[in-house]
């Protein structure tokens, strides 16, 4: 069986590691997904990712390692996938929402690649709404 929403799978494997306690998650390798977690890296909601490479390519992945506070607590709280396949969301960059007053992140998708809501308004690029992170 295929999953006909890979972004989603992969950042509800993300979430339900952290309610797990568990130090590292596994995604596949897919190029939006890299770029994705680029972003989540950056902004500093994960630790690190690396690419596991297999004899057969189809089963390459993302090891996803999470981060944590100095309390064990995650820095993840939560996410919400917007866009989904059935209903894509679609904003300018004047009207992008924030998140619990800017303490969390928009993840957008853009011509420019994948972008925090902050990066995208400061460069003036609208794009595709994938999901809520904080």
């Amino acid at each position: 069986m295929s999953v006909s929403d890979q972004i989603a799978n992969a950042i509800i494997k993300i979430q339900n590691a952290v309610r797990a306690n568990l130090e590292t998650a596994t995604v596949p390798k897919i190029k939006i997904l890299g770029e994705i977690l680029r972003v989540l890296k950056k902004d500093g909601f994960i630790e690190d990712y690396v690419l596991e490479m297999e004899e057969d390519v189809a089963k390459a992945r993302y090891l996803v390692t999470l981060r944590y506070t100095a309390d064990g607590e995650s820095v993840i709280h939560g996410v919400k996938r917007i866009s989904k396949p059935s209903r894509r969301v679609y904003a300018g960059y004047d009207s992008i929402p924030s998140i619990f007053n800017n303490y969390g992140r928009l993840i957008i998708s853009s011509s420019e690649g994948v972008l925090t809501d902050a990066e995208a308004r400061r460069r003036k690029i609208g794009g595709e709404l994938l999901f809520s992170v904080w």
